[in-house]
């Protein structure tokens, strides 16, 4: 995998390593999650329904696996059919049935802190009811999610999925002038 993202010369190259990976490891589907408190982006082959669903409910304040990922910070399995799911809220059933609605039943994840105190990281998921740690060394995996983080930080923002944004007032003046041309003072 890292050998594969390292010589990815565009976000399809990048995409490709990731599902080929994903194949080989013996997963359906792949997400790669950047989240900060609850804003998010996605670079993922889950079905679009799932992922404008998701974002729509702003289900990143809520996902186990993500909530998991940002307290524990190392490699875990997870699946929609643990004992402790059984006894969780009716909006965390609710996830999780939804999830599985859309073939997204079990996984693996492996996250990252990131600048600025943001989590970065990658799930690898399938539909079967339990998945286990595969035997991943987890510097490794850790360093492989790097990798992908590094490589889509530099793609171009239109690939990924994200929840919708509003800038105040002061925001939006803030940017317009950092787009500026700083020689000609127009934009």
């Amino acid at each position: 995998m890292i050998d594969a993202v390292d010589v990815a010369h565009d976000e399809r190259s990048v995409r490709n390593a990731i599902k080929k990976f994903t194949g080989s490891s013996g997963f359906d589907r792949y997400a790669y999650i950047h989240v900060h408190a609850d804003d998010a982006v996605a670079f993922s082959d889950y079905p679009a329904e799932w992922l404008n669903l998701y974002f729509a409910k702003r289900y990143t304040t809520i996902d186990p696996v993500v909530t998991t990922a940002k307290r524990s910070m190392r490699m875990f399995a997870w699946s929609a059919g643990e004992r402790g799911v059984r006894r969780s809220s009716r909006e965390i059933k609710q996830f999780y049935s939804e999830a599985t609605d859309f073939g997204i039943r079990s996984g693996v994840s492996v996250p990252i802190r990131t600048s600025y105190g943001r989590t970065a990281m990658i799930t690898l998921a399938s539909d079967r009811r339990r998945a286990e740690v595969p035997p991943w060394d987890p510097m490794q995996a850790a360093l492989a999610l790097a990798y992908i983080h590094v490589r889509l930080s530099l793609a171009s923002v239109s690939s990924f999925k994200t929840g919708d944004v509003t800038l105040s007032t002061q925001e939006a003046t803030s940017l317009s002038w950092s787009e500026m041309d700083p020689r000609s003072g127009t934009a």
